[in-house]
């Protein structure tokens, strides 16, 4: 199957999804892709998919469950990483259903702070937008959600660094390497 070129964003959200059957060789086939953006973040992606690829779909989907579903601190909802309860993550996602209304983003079944959905929205932002939108929400949030995987053994932990590592080199390549845990 031939996989046409998407940004790199959309590729890393996809890593966000949900898994089912074909999940990980669909994944597999981005990460020459994603490789060949960041050496680094292709390391971290290849090693969670050396892992997925000896799971079940069954047992990839209770991690997945278990890392952001259930853990608050690493929930994919990054109003939620943000702001908690407070009136703050409302406003939040109703700026973010506005952008992905403005950028022609569909919504999925997930709210529209979804990570997966952050991401796509990324990709499609000028730069005079993605670069204060990346910096005030998305790297800070990215980052809690790193801090709050506590166990780096969790495959799901190198997916978020990935993400983070894209993310930094563009948005904030001053930014110390490694601060996870």
């Amino acid at each position: 199957m031939i996989q046409t070129a998407k940004h790199p964003y959309e590729l890393l959200a996809q890593f966000l999804d949900y898994p089912a059957e074909g999940h990980v060789e669909r994944l597999r086939g981005f990460l020459p892709q994603l490789e060949e953006h960041s050496a680094e973040a292709g390391s971290k992606l290849s090693a969670f998919l050396d892992f997925a690829e000896v799971c079940t779909v069954p047992a990839l989907e209770e991690l997945f469950t278990r890392t952001f579903d259930i853990n608050p601190a690493c929930t994919l909802e990054l109003g939620w990483v943000l702001y908690g309860q407070d009136y703050a993550r409302g406003e939040f996602l109703v700026k973010m259903r506005q952008m992905l209304s403005e950028h022609r983003i569909p919504e999925s079944g997930e709210l529209p702070d979804h990570l997966t959905h952050v991401l796509q929205l990324l990709s499609r932002l000028p730069d005079e937008v993605a670069h204060p939108f990346a910096r005030e929400y998305v790297l800070t949030g990215v980052v809690k959600m790193r801090e709050g995987f506590g166990d780096a053994k969790n495959p799901y932990s190198g997916v978020v660094e990935a993400i983070w590592i894209v993310l930094r080199d563009r948005y904030d390549p001053q930014a110390e390497p490694e601060t996870a845990p």
